[in-house]
């Protein structure tokens, strides 16, 4: 995936629509569309989940120190492409993977590590939910699946190895992160079942495109119906807004945003170089 640079006019540029977590800048007679890299912070309620059946011929195992390789590999089919790593090279995103995976196997080995599951298949590594965690919190550090066995419900079955080993362990929460710009992480996770964490500025961030939207549609001459949509979301972004707004002014500007264990959820290339 690669940012996008396309030669308009400013009234041609104040007419496109904007994508949510995307940077859209104006400048030397060019739309530039980027990622924001806005961070939404989610958390799963752990409980005792169903078994689900892997493809035919794999097999679910815990990572093992000869595995770096291979999860490397995994890691580099995985995000090339993304949004997360939106104009890397490959040569880029296997030194993100060479960075995330030393971290996480210099990470305790702990239970909550001990409950990542990696997916073998005719002996290579096609999917990986790698966990970890210290004290009571347990967390998402990396989801991978190879192209060739996506959309056959691995991702799922592979974190619901590792939830059911949490619960053992006595977690009760798995927290994760996803890039904003990232819609098919997003979607994954609302699959899944995770809940976001209040997060004031991500809440603004929502609002401010919703806004913009809405003026934009005013300007186009949009219908009734999407302009009463446009403005019923603004609406509620609104009052969740000053919601937010006013328990961070009566408890603090912390309870309205993520904990900040939080951040080690998300590809560390990622997060050194781009957030």
């Amino acid at each position: 995936m690669h940012s996008e640079h396309i030669s308009m006019s400013r009234e041609e540029f104040d007419r496109m629509p904007r994508r949510l977590g995307w940077k859209h800048e104006y400048y030397g007679e060019q739309a530039h569309i980027t990622p924001s890299y806005r961070v939404v912070s989610v958390r799963l309620t752990i409980q005792e989940a169903r078994t689900l059946a892997l493809p035919d011929g794999c097999r679910r195992r815990s990572p093992r120190e000869e595995d770096r390789a291979g999860l490397e590999d995994l890691f580099v089919q995985s995000f090339y492409g993304v949004a997360d790593f939106c104009d890397y090279d490959e040569t880029m995103v296997r030194q993100a993977a060479e960075t995330s995976l030393s971290d996480f196997y210099r990470k305790p080995r702990n239970a909550a590590w001990r409950a990542a599951r990696c997916c073998e298949c005719s002996g290579d590594l096609v999917g990986a939910a790698l966990t970890s965690g210290r004290e009571a919190a347990a967390y998402l550090e990396l989801l991978m699946v190879a192209p060739q066995c996506r959309r056959q419900g691995l991702a799922g079955a592979l974190l619901r190895a590792a939830l059911n080993r949490l619960r053992r362990e006595g977690y009760e929460t798995l927290q994760s992160r996803y890039f904003l710009a990232n819609e098919v992480s997003g979607a994954w996770h609302r699959k899944q079942g995770f809940e976001e964490w209040p997060d004031l500025f991500l809440t603004e961030h929502r609002l401010h495109h919703a806004e913009c939207e809405l003026d934009r549609l005013l300007q186009a001459g949009a219908s009734a119906v999407e302009l009463n949509l446009w403005q019923n979301h603004s609406s509620r972004l609104r009052r969740q807004a000053k919601a937010m707004r006013e328990v961070a002014d009566r408890d603090g500007l912390a309870a309205v945003l993520p904990p900040r264990a939080n951040h080690a959820a998300l590809p560390l290339g990622c997060r050194r170089d781009r957030e």
